[in-house]
């Protein structure tokens, strides 16, 4: 989903964010790498964001336009990239999970949605096995007990 960033709010030492679709609007919840993506002015009103995994926090069903005060959108930062200027709002139709690469994660930034790796080289498989006379050791499982 494309979210565009409608407002940012800051209360004491909490900061969330206000997302839109273009029609509707909620307030959200960040983890901190986000807070700091804020502080950096990475994230500022305007900025389309790329979203998926994201968990919607108190709601038990309600309009759109009737939203309690007290519901809230929970996004993470491994789940969360910036979009392009010319993205489309909203759900998109065939939005697959976007891979990210082992250095873009970060170890406090909640799930991941996807991977993106290379494979240079494929060992063959190898299993730790027990003979009947006590030795064991790695092998290929091509080659049996003696």
């Amino acid at each position: 989903m494309v979210l565009c960033v409608s407002n940012i709010i800051k209360e004491g030492n909490a900061l969330e964010i206000e997302l839109t679709d273009g029609w509707y609007c909620i307030r959200t919840v960040i983890d901190e790498l986000l807070k700091f993506q804020v502080k950096i002015s990475k994230i500022v009103i305007g900025t389309k964001l790329i979203v998926q995994n994201a968990e919607l926090l108190n709601c038990d069903g309600c309009h759109p336009l009737e939203l309690p005060n007290h519901v809230r959108l929970r996004i993470n930062y491994n789940c969360t990239r910036r979009a392009t200027w010319y993205s489309k709002l909203g759900f998109q139709k065939d939005m697959k999970p976007f891979p990210v690469s082992l250095g873009g994660l970060h170890s406090d930034g909640g799930g991941v949605g996807c991977i993106r790796i290379h494979i240079f080289r494929v060992y063959p498989i190898r299993y730790l096995e027990k003979c009947e006379m006590g030795k064991s050791g790695n092998r290929l499982i091509r080659k049996n007990c003696e």
